[in-house]
């Protein structure tokens, strides 16, 4: 669906493909072993709506309450939910949850898996059944969904892409990090804005893209170097997107990520993704001058 094609837009959507609107992943991480106390999280939250008005979170836990009362209360305007273990009634009992609580007062979306087909933890029939019981606890409550898997799926796979289907919109991964040989930042920025802009084509849907990016430290995954993460290319890299999108109609992407995750140690990039360091002073990395301020606005509320 091109940015200005907006005949058939739902509620998320207008807000997604608003360009006003600037979206983040948020992990609620802490500084220490333990749960994220309150105040970390309202810090963090805090600065993060400096320049971001709407947050996606990995999964429906118990922190999933207090960060999205958060979200109100410091006047984001949407949440995309992620429902993370599509067979986990829980996680999907906790999202209904939080959509009637909060739907009225944030725009809200429900991703229903992540990654999952790719790593093989659940079926698509599984991400189906899901949505089912979802639309079922909530009722009259209309809610959009989809579902997330790296972009190459969807544009290799397109005689099966039962996974498109499932949702109102589409929300691919787009790595440049995992997926090419690229070091240089702009000509990352490149490929990203190519192939998200690709998907959009092949599909004809609204796109949202999940996660774009580069850590800021850490080996490279492909090329087992460490060159190209540093902080300073994390910040040239968000630089070039935003002058790149600035007269370009691509669709929106999502900030992988917020904070810096210190409890991703599988490999030494991981925990390295975020605009702001993981503490109370929530300490910014260059890269978080790569955004304007985004001033309060109004909501977007239903129609």
């Amino acid at each position: 669906m091109r940015p200005e094609d907006r005949s058939s837009q739902t509620r998320f959507q207008e807000y997604f493909l608003d360009t006003g609107s600037r979206m983040v992943v948020y992990v609620a991480t802490s500084d220490s072993r333990g749960p994220i106390a309150d105040d970390l999280l309202l810090a963090q939250l805090r600065r993060l709506r400096e320049k971001f008005d709407g947050l996606v979170l990995y999964d429906t836990s118990r922190a999933s309450a207090r960060v999205v009362q958060a979200a109100v209360t410091l006047g984001y305007s949407a949440v995309l939910l992620t429902i993370h273990r599509p067979r986990s009634r829980l996680e999907i009992h906790r999202a209904a949850r939080l959509i009637r609580r909060h739907g009225e007062e944030l725009t809200m979306a429900v991703a229903i898996g992540s990654e999952g087909l790719l790593q093989h933890r659940y079926a698509e029939s599984d991400v189906v059944a899901a949505r089912r019981l979802l639309r079922r606890l909530l009722g009259r409550i209309e809610i959009e969904t989809t579902s997330t898997e790296p972009w190459w799926r969807y544009l290799e796979s397109p005689e099966h892409p039962a996974f498109t289907a499932i949702g109102d919109f589409v929300s691919p991964m787009v790595h440049a990090i995992w997926d090419t040989d690229l070091t240089d930042p702009a000509r990352m920025v490149a490929w990203t804005a190519r192939v998200a802009a690709a998907t959009a084509k092949k599909l004809d849907r609204p796109v949202l893209i999940r996660e774009a990016g580069i850590p800021g430290q850490g080996t490279h995954p492909r090329l087992l170097t460490t060159g190209p993460f540093t902080r300073e290319n994390q910040a040239a890299f968000w630089r070039a997107w935003m002058t790149f999108t600035s007269h370009r109609p691509l669709p929106p992407v999502i900030v992988h990520e917020g904070i810096d995750n210190d409890g991703k140690t599988w490999d030494d990039f991981e925990g390295h993704w975020g605009l702001l360091a993981n503490n109370h002073n929530c300490r910014a990395w260059p890269a978080w001058d790569a955004f304007p301020a985004l001033p309060p606005r109004q909501r977007h509320r239903p129609r």
